[in-house]
């Protein structure tokens, strides 16, 4: 169940349209701002007093966050309320709807809105317009942008930062390896972002409704824009030589950047989205990629400023190598164990943002 506001929400199962004689289960934001869920049964004959509490129940999933309060759980196709037995399965059931303010002791005040089901259901071969699961095309939009903004991307970061001095005498298409990965990866950040894009504008049917509640629609679609403004900014670089070579650095590097972190802030207010129930541990996987990150490219910046300090100690001496054009490169010991262990951070680097993509995919496809 999904509600907007501080309070409660509550769904109840009847014979009939009115209050009275329902087994409710409810969802409550306490005083102490957590959610807790409970069984309660409508009072007869004055259900506007309220509900008489049975008991807790456990809920598989809930969240409060900017007021809006989520609560998953699952009921036995049988159970008793009261006294009084409940079977969706041989029984048709309306379904009321109510939301209100949290009294004291987590007790529910008069509801402020209600509903109920013009039909009563049977639970066992109708759907009720509650989704199971999330839709396909907003995982396949979600799974797409993980993809993007917390795996390419940042291994094409990391490359560009770290690693244009590594491989000095291989190319791939003739540029070298750093840049070709470089470029390549953020071409596949295109193409995935702009698909996501895409798809979700197609499925919402336009603008989403969740703006202005959650930026989440307006901040994905600033991320986008930066996005593509990246590759238009590349067509002009000037050679690496030329004075304002300098300028468009810093620019690349800047809106590349704000980028980056508008998506992945992006991804967080997923989970406060109306129109997919995603677990609040999403946040958390979310936070252990953003430490990740951090922790690697202030190893590799400390390396980087350590290396420089040995630069004149550790110089690499080039020599003509006649046979084919190319220069040999003489490494000392230092320079060799370097190397390696700028390989290594690669390595491990790639394998996090694969296992952290794989792990908010799973959750998402999975919600």
């Amino acid at each position: 169940m999904v509600a907007s506001g501080n309070g409660y929400i509550a769904v109840g199962f009847s014979s009939d349209v009115f209050m009275g004689n329902d087994s409710v289960h409810e969802c409550v934001i306490g005083s102490d701002d957590l959610v807790y869920g409970y069984q309660s049964y409508n009072i007869v004959p004055n259900p506007r007093k309220g509900n008489e509490r049975i008991g807790p129940i456990d809920l598989s999933a809930s969240s409060n966050i900017n007021g809006l309060l989520k609560c998953q759980f699952s009921l036995k196709p049988q159970f008793t309320a009261k006294g009084v037995p409940f079977d969706l399965i041989a029984n048709n059931y309306h379904l009321l709807l109510a939301l209100g303010a949290t009294g004291s002791d987590n007790s529910l005040t008069k509801h402020s809105q209600e509903g109920a089901s013009a039909n009563a259901f049977n639970f066992t071969s109708i759907e009720l317009g509650v989704s199971t699961g999330i839709n396909v095309a907003i995982a396949i939009h979600g799974s797409l942008m993980v993809i993007s903004w917390v795996g390419t991307v940042s291994v094409a970061i990391f490359l560009a930062r770290y690693y244009k001095q590594m491989w000095p005498e291989t190319t791939h298409c003739k540029v070298k390896v750093w840049f070709a990965w470089h470029r390549f990866l953020n071409m596949v950040t295109v193409v995935l972002t702009s698909a996501a894009f895409i798809l979700i504008f197609i499925h919402v049917g336009g603008w989403s409704s969740e703006w202005p509640a959650n930026p989440h629609p307006l901040l994905g679609t600033i991320t986008t824009a930066l996005m593509w403004l990246q590759p238009i900014i590349a067509l002009f670089r000037c050679d690496p030589g030329a004075s304002k070579r300098p300028i468009f650095n810093w620019v690349h590097f800047l809106i590349g950047m704000t980028a980056v972190i508008l998506g992945i802030i992006t991804l967080f207010y997923a989970v406060t989205l109306q129109s997919i129930n995603l677990p609040q541990y999403f946040w958390w996987i979310l936070i252990a990629h953003v430490a990740f990150f951090v922790v690697m490219f202030l190893v590799m910046e400390f390396f980087t400023c350590l290396s420089s300090k040995k630069s004149d100690k550790n110089a690499i001496h080039m020599q003509d190598f006649p046979s084919n054009g190319f220069n040999a490169m003489t490494l000392s010991v230092e320079d060799y164990q370097g190397a390696r262990f700028k390989q290594v951070m690669l390595i491990l680097f790639v394998a996090g943002v694969i296992a952290f993509s794989a792990a908010l995919i799973a959750v998402i496809v999975t919600s």
